[in-house]
């Protein structure tokens, strides 16, 4: 018996504006569907694959591409987003297909959008490469050459085996300076980019710095810098070099002194430990390094005590006037007997307070760097008394018999005289304790080379001494100084986020020795300063915002920070170390990718809008806002900037002579089946001839203003043929000139005056109306 089966009348089908049609998430494919909304919205890319000019690319062959398999399918998902027949379409195939080239897409797992994009590019151009043959290019010195040569020749030999559509549109070129801190090597390299990754600053704060100069040679001056929250001590490092005149190799070393202390910062210290903490201050020593000094440097950091006379012994209690010279503890330095004896019967009381007794410390802590050949007690000395004389006051009481001489004499001037050294150095630990490695450290000796190399921290004891010898605590004496960043010259109060990104992006900084360069000068590697600029730029630009950072091997952290951007008009001018443009570059932003919430439960959405194909600055299709399956338009622009924003798509600005043409012609001139040339010149001259005729009527001639790239002078004899009028012309460099035209029976005849030499201008017929965009 036949099952009952029932009639379903079929659905109406549903109808939606180009433009609209949504992807369906198959599971964590988010992160696929906005890169692909976006590039679908790209306009040039867009004209290429609806017009299927992209299928003489096509390169089935090129075992780095797919066969040619994933240009169709992005083609075919391009003429269907842009049909206007669907609300959603299930990217199944596409998703499918790069799955089987990468695996990392495998499954079903949440990636991130931004590596989605690079291999859905990198695979593009390799199925539209239009080299079907790859020679090998053997690298090449081009470190004598200038810039400009050395980036064309660059230039070319990449695209001997890489030229393509995508090639053309989105990849610019990178110029990378490396500096070699040591000899001062420069090597300049070119590399191609797809994309920019700009870093997002962090929050500043503001610290104050310290800075004693080499050795006490000059007064030590006080400095403010700008730090972002959290940075280290390299980044504070950086910066002092910013506002300072102390130039590599030598460098900077970093101290606080805390409850007599002596605390070095190294990489552990960072900004918000300054701010929770006592904000003790912070100094910061100009030092000798192995380069600047060519050979090994020894640094030691010091505090200084005062080593104060007793009344009596500790033990028998005798006044001075009955016994010898008192011989200290050498582990407290404070305890003080008459002979050994005293020492050993005090000994079962002292040692349980031996350990919590320590020096008075005075004045501020020092740290002192000197080659190993050079360190001697007496220059040890002379570089102690140079930091001391800011921080301490001290003066040796004149003998009796100089009695007449006038007031007291300055130890500086003394010491020097006598070669009597008024202080002992005593190796102690960071602790300020006298035990070094659990033994009982030893006065260093006074006379010959001094071997310090395995005591990194130093007692500066003072040999307190009423009667010879007078010394005072007062405050630090430095100057006060306005810090400046001298390397932030770039930058303007009304710059906005994005554009300082890419300040950041484009500074120098100086590689960590594991990044360490190996310098062909030097022969070994060495600490670099690294610096990235741009030297050519793309007509679409992608800049990438540097959400996610590292923490160790495995942790990720999300930077939820707002950036604006500019959605028009965003000047690269100042970030171009090219040769000198033609026109300003400007670009106007028509693509968002963004990234909601956490790493463990985020979602990716997009805004995008269809920009003009001849104007860049008209908008066609207006900002949509597209998550998954859902288009839908937005109401006010503002929204296209948030917090969220991932990725950035910017088309670059060209002006083309367009405004006197008629829009409708133009647009069917230029539909998805593209017509033969001849027929567009026909048509062009079909125009131009119905003007002509209601010119001749009126009597009348007409003065029309426009702009036209003057790098593109067959943009010009297109507008001189399609226009039988005298016609100002002004170029996006400034330059003005007229261009004249004269009729003859069967004939035309056209000059043109740009203001420039006839010698750069090549004029040449065009059969394309591609030449107006």
């Amino acid at each position: 018996m036949p099952r009952p089966t029932c009639v379903v009348s079929p659905q109406p089908s549903l109808s939606t504006k180009r433009g609209t049609t949504g992807l369906k998430n198959i599971g964590n494919t988010c992160f696929i569907n906005s890169v692909l909304q976006v590039l679908a919205n790209t306009t040039p890319l867009k004209q290429y694959f609806l017009s299927s000019q992209f299928k003489q690319d096509l390169n089935p062959d090129n075992p780095l591409g797919s066969g040619g398999k994933l240009a169709l399918q992005f083609a075919q998902l391009n003429d269907i987003l842009w049909a206007g027949d669907r609300l959603c379409y299930t990217p199944s195939d596409l998703k499918r297909l790069v799955a089987q080239k990468a695996s990392q897409f495998n499954g079903f797992a949440q990636h991130d959008a931004q590596e989605f994009l690079s291999f859905l590019l990198d695979g593009l151009h390799e199925d539209l490469n239009r080299v079907k043959i790859k020679k090998y290019v053997e690298e090449a010195n081009l470190d004598h050459l200038p810039d400009v040569e050395a980036a064309r020749i660059t230039w070319e030999r990449y695209k001997a085996r890489n030229d393509s559509f995508i090639v053309d549109e989105f990849q610019g070129q990178y110029r990378s300076q490396l500096l070699c801190l040591v000899c001062n090597k420069v090597s300049v390299t070119f590399d191609p980019y797809m994309y920019i990754s700009v870093p997002i600053p962090k929050p500043k704060c503001q610290v104050s710095v310290i800075v004693f100069p080499w050795n006490g040679e000059k007064s030590p001056y006080k400095v403010t810098v700008s730090l972002p929250k959290g940075s280290g001590v390299k980044v504070l490092c950086e910066e002092l070099f910013n506002v300072t005149d102390v130039r590599r190799p030598r460098s900077f070393e970093i101290l606080q002194s805390k409850d007599g202390k002596c605390v070095v910062l190294d990489n552990k210290w960072k900004t918000h430990s300054y701010f929770h903490d006592d904000k003790s201050p912070i100094y910061a020593f100009e030092v000798e390094t192995e380069s600047s000094a060519g050979e090994e440097v020894i640094s030691v950091y010091c505090i200084q005590r005062v080593l104060e006379s007793r009344k009596s012994c500790f033990y028998c209690k005798k006044a001075p006037g009955e016994m010898p010279a008192y011989k200290r503890c050498t582990v407290c330095h404070v305890a003080n007997y008459c002979n050994k004896e005293c020492q050993a019967g005090d000994w079962p009381d002292h040692k349980k307070e031996c350990k919590n007794l320590t020096p008075k410390v005075i004045g501020q802590p020092m740290i002192v760097s000197l080659p190993k050949s050079k360190l001697t007690y007496q220059r040890l000395d002379e570089v102690i008394e140079s930091y001391a004389r800011y921080s301490v006051n001290f003066f040796r009481m004149p003998p009796a018999e100089h009695h007449h001489a006038a007031g007291d004499h300055n130890l500086l001037t003394d010491s020097k005289k006598s070669k009597e050294y008024l202080f002992c150095l005593n190796p102690i630990n960071e602790n300020g304790s006298g035990r070094v490695n659990g033994k009982i450290s030893r006065t260093l000796r006074f006379a010959g080379p001094i071997d310090i190399a395995n005591h990194s921290f130093l007692a500066v004891d003072w040999k307190l001494n009423k009667e010879k010898l007078r010394i005072s605590d007062k405050p630090l004496e430095y100057v006060e100084v306005e810090g400046e960043d001298k390397g932030n010259g770039v930058l303007t109060d009304s710059d906005t986020g994005l554009e300082r990104c890419l300040y950041e992006f484009t500074k120098p900084e100086v590689l960590s020795k594991d990044e360490s360069w190996y310098c062909p000068t030097c022969k070994t590697h060495r600490e670099a300063n690294k610096q990235m600029t741009l030297w050519s730029l793309p007509d679409t630009l992608i800049i990438q915002l540097k959400r996610f950072s590292f923490g160790g091997s495995i942790y990720r952290n999300k930077i939820d920070d707002f950036i604006s951007f500019p959605l028009t008009g965003l000047d690269m001018n100042r970030f171009y170390a090219g040769p000198k443009l033609p026109q300003i570059p400007l670009y106007d932003l028509y693509g968002v990718v963004n990234h909601h919430g956490s790493l463990l439960g985020g979602h990716y959405t997009a805004y995008a809008r269809c920009l003009d194909q001849y104007d860049s600055s008209v908008t066609e299709i207006g900002w949509r806002c597209m998550n998954d399956s859902r288009v839908t338009y937005i109401d006010n622009d503002s929204e296209v900037m948030n917090k969220d924003a991932y990725l950035l798509f910017y088309k670059r600005r060209k002006i083309t002579p367009v405004q006197f043409i008629d829009k409708k012609l133009l647009s069917s001139i230029t539909s998805e089946s593209q017509q033969p040339s001849n027929q567009i010149e026909s048509l062009l001259e079909e125009k131009c001839l119905k003007e002509e005729t209601t010119s001749e009527k009126s009597g009348s001639v007409e003065m029309q203003e426009f702009n036209v790239d003057c790098k593109d002078i067959n943009a010009v004899n297109l507008v001189a043929s399609s226009k039988e009028l005298p016609t100002q012309i002004k170029t996006e460099c400034g330059v003005e000139g007229v261009a004249t035209y004269s009729q003859s029976v069967g004939s035309k005849n056209v000059s043109i005056d740009l203001g420039f030499d006839d010698s750069s201008v090549e004029l040449l017929d065009y059969t394309d109306i591609d030449a107006l965009d």
